[in-house]
Order: C-alpha cells, then sequence, then structure tokens
C-alpha cells in the first residue's frame, strides 16, 4: 500500500503542480501583506487592533476559502482528468484499493495546502502587525478550513465520476459562491435564515457567528460525517462505473 501512496504522491503532485502552489503561495503573501495594512502607521494599528484584527481575519479568511475551492478544483483536473494513470494500476490491483489511496493522497494534499496557507495568514500578521493574537479559536479556525476543502475536494470527484464532464466541477464552484453570497456574518447563529441553513448543508461554507466566532454553521462533526458519505460515494460510483471514459 506505501508503494502506492508513493505513486499517487508522484503523480498527483508532480513539478507542474509544484511550481503552480508555489505561485500561489506567493501571491497569498501578496495579499496577505495587504490586508494586514502593514503599512500603516504602527499607533494607529495598536489604537484600532480591534478593528484592524477584525478586518484582517475577514479578509484573509474569505480569501482562503476561495483559494482552496479553486485548488481543489485544479488538483481534481490534474489527478482525474488529465492523469488516468489508474487504468494501469488496475491491472495489478483492485478497484478498492486504487481509489482509496488515490482519494487519501489528495485529502493529504488538501491538508499540507490549507496548513501553509493558515501559516502564512498567521505569520504575517503575527511579525508585521501589533494587533494580531493567536489563541484557541485561532487553532480551532484551521481544522474547520482542512474540513471545509476535504469536503469540497470529494465533492468534485463525486461530481466528475457521476457525470464525466470537466465543466460540471463548475456546479461546485457556483455553489460555492451561492453560499458565500447567502451566508449571514455577525449574527446570532439561531438567528441565521432557513436559506442560507439549506445552502450550507449542502455547499458548507465558514462564517462568523456572534455567539461563536469563525467556524462552520453545523460544525466540524457534520463535517466530518459529510466526508465520510462523499468518500463511500465515489468509492461505490468508481467500483461500479466504467471510468474508460
Amino acid at each position: 500500500m506505501i508503494s502506492m501512496f508513493s505513486l499517487h504522491f508522484h503523480y498527483l503532485f508532480s513539478w507542474k503542480v509544484i511550481y503552480v502552489s508555489l505561485i500561489m503561495f506567493l501571491l497569498s503573501v501578496i495579499c496577505f501583506l495587504f490586508f494586514s495594512r502593514f503599512y500603516y502607521d504602527y499607533d494607529l494599528l495598536l489604537y484600532n487592533s480591534e478593528y484592524y484584527l477584525g478586518e484582517y481575519y475577514f479578509e484573509s479568511i474569505n480569501y482562503l476559502k476561495i483559494v482552496i475551492v479553486l485548488y481543489n478544483m485544479f488538483l481534481v483536473i490534474n489527478g482525474l482528468i488529465l492523469n488516468k494513470y489508474d487504468l494501469f494500476l488496475l491491472i495489478r490491483r483492485n478497484r478498492k484499493q486504487v481509489i482509496i489511496s488515490k482519494i487519501i493522497t489528495l485529502l493529504l494534499g488538501n491538508i499540507v495546502l490549507t496548513v501553509i496557507l493558515y501559516l502564512l495568514f498567521l505569520i504575517t500578521g503575527l511579525y508585521l502587525t501589533p494587533y494580531m493574537e493567536i489563541d484557541i479559536t485561532s487553532l480551532a479556525l484551521l481544522g474547520d478550513l482542512i474540513i471545509f476543502g476535504g469536503a469540497y475536494l470529494l465533492t468534485y470527484i463525486l461530481i466528475y465520476f457521476y457525470s464525466k464532464g470537466t465543466y460540471s466541477l463548475l456546479i461546485i464552484v457556483v455553489g460555492y459562491f451561492i453560499s458565500d453570497i447567502t451566508i449571514e456574518y455577525y449574527v446570532l447563529r439561531s438567528n441565521v435564515s432557513n436559506i442560507s441553513k439549506g445552502i450550507n448543508f449542502v455547499f458548507m461554507n465558514i462564517g462568523y457567528y456572534q455567539d461563536t466566532g469563525y467556524g462552520l454553521y453545523y460544525g466540524k462533526m457534520w463535517g466530518i460525517i459529510l466526508i465520510i458519505i462523499l468518500f463511500l460515494g465515489i468509492v461505490i460510483l468508481y467500483e461500479k462505473n466504467d471510468i474508460v471514459n
């Protein structure tokens, strides 16, 4: 099984993917620098620390969500559409082993991406601004982002295996932006509208709630359950469908 993971990493995270990732990290640092307002007067940032901290989090988290959603689509296109090396593996391995190891490899890639981006966000704020603070809430938010990215990654895979169309992946992107438009910030969780609740149930999102701060509306547990459901759905589709076409 270790050899399978090694093979998947070789194909899924080629130099092309690494170069794209490095460019994305560089652009992210530039964005975080801009969001931090570090170029403002130090005393101004310190005096209005609560305001600028809130702005930095709001802009950075929204940016992170968009990058994670789009980057995971890029991973799926590169790993499932452009690189169909699975066909050669099926000669020696059963389908379940192939797809499970491939999904886990992609999920690990999503985790690494999210952790690096989040560290860049934290480090930029810590070293360049007087208002940045790290507490248990900041660390808990990383878990929400990882679950958020994993759910969208698996949704991309499921939709592609079901439809066999590259453009079908855009449905997920559109669904995310609809979710982001309808999400309600700075309200109590109990006051969130039914429309926002319904859309968040399928296209999960991270919002800011007055009583709990940043997080997934339905919490980490529902996110993990959704990931498990998507994972099982992908394995079933992969085993039953013709993956050649």
